[in-house]
């Protein structure tokens, strides 16, 4: 949820370019994971998975997926460009995944 996060405020404060440039070195499929990771709990939270199998990920997906997490959040790296249109979808689940989170 962290690099979704992130994504959403950063796109809605500044612009794409605050986030991808043809200089990036973080694919657009960190993004789809971290996407993919968060409706997963979605469906969890809904009780939607019972009857549903995930894909199952392995040790070195996550620690792919936490370098360019790491680069993005704690080195100011940038996405490779990908399409505007993704945008509005990423802050759907970024609000739907606010319902499910605990509160302080």
């Amino acid at each position: 949820m962290g690099m979704l996060k992130w994504f959403v405020q950063k796109y809605e404060k500044e612009d794409k370019f605050a986030i991808q440039s043809p200089e990036g070195k973080v694919p657009y499929s960190a993004l789809q994971f971290a996407i993919e990771r968060c409706n997963e709990y979605v469906a969890i939270q809904k009780h939607i998975d019972i009857d549903k199998d995930f894909t199952r990920i392995w040790d070195h997906e996550w620690t792919q997926f936490l370098s360019h997490y790491y680069m993005i959040v704690h080195e100011n790296g940038f996405f490779i460009e990908f399409t505007d249109a993704l945008t509005s979808t990423y802050g759907k689940l970024f609000k739907t995944l606010a319902v499910f989170q605990p509160k302080k």
